[in-house]
């Protein structure tokens, strides 16, 4: 392969495939560019022709691109979808956040992150940045323990206003029966007797067509004589 080649084998790897190339590569399409140039060719046309047969490689095929995809004007597009293929590849590491993906590794527009460095490295970040969200818990716990004692402060207020409703409760019956033993005696004193003459054994000056002894009826009894009974011997 001539040393002129070199560089655009590099760079159509990169441009094309989002990697770079392998020894065998190099002389693989180093012996396709002798022949090109061998044959006639320029070194524009000779380099325009293995462009176009690695796109026809299958590797190039499992990026998807449309075809005349423009990566003149999107140089890092290929990388960009080589490391997301990658990152699917490495299972559901990538989702657990314990394998860089490629947003790790690269920014939007394909280009690399400043702060990438390489895999060990972000992995001690990685390591770093749940220690530190561990101990940030700390600060989290005492903020949890505040909110249970101001829990166990309103359950305590609950429970004092739960005995004054007990309380009241209590109350608001005994008034019930006072109430009702109020109305059981109403009622009793009307239904008993209003008049309260003596309805008995009356005196003798209660009794009807009473006259002084001296104004008596007489005697009365069987027979006649001095021994009848007379009125004026009634105990009454």
């Amino acid at each position: 392969m001539t040393n002129a080649f070199h560089d655009p084998l590099d760079d159509i790897y990169k441009n094309l495939l989002g990697r770079g190339v392998k020894q065998e590569g190099r002389d693989y399409w180093g012996g396709q560019y002798d022949k090109s140039i061998a044959g006639g060719s320029t070194h524009d046309q000779a380099v325009s022709g293995i462009r176009g047969a690695i796109k026809q490689s299958s590797e190039y095929k499992k990026l998807g691109f449309e075809d005349g995809y423009d990566h003149i004007a999107n140089p890092y597009m290929s990388s960009h979808r080589k490391a997301a293929a990658d990152s699917i590849a490495r299972g559901n590491g990538v989702n657990r956040g314990s394998v860089a993906s490629f947003s790790d590794k690269f920014n939007a527009d394909g280009t690399q992150r400043a702060d990438w460095v390489d895999e060990a490295t972000w992995n001690q970040r990685k390591i770093e940045e749940l220690q530190d969200q561990g101990n940030s818990n700390t600060g989290d716990n005492k903020k949890y323990d505040s909110l249970l004692a101001n829990f166990s402060a309103l359950q305590s207020s609950l429970g004092g206003y739960q005995n004054r409703l007990n309380d009241l409760q209590k109350a608001y019956d005994q008034q019930g029966v006072d109430m009702q033993n109020q109305w059981n005696n109403m009622m009793w004193d009307q239904n008993r007797p209003q008049n309260l003459s003596v309805r008995g054994v009356r005196t003798q000056n209660e009794l009807p067509s009473w006259r002084p002894r001296s104004q008596g009826t007489g005697f009365f009894g069987r027979g006649g004589g001095g021994n009848m009974l007379k009125t004026s011997a009634l105990n009454i």
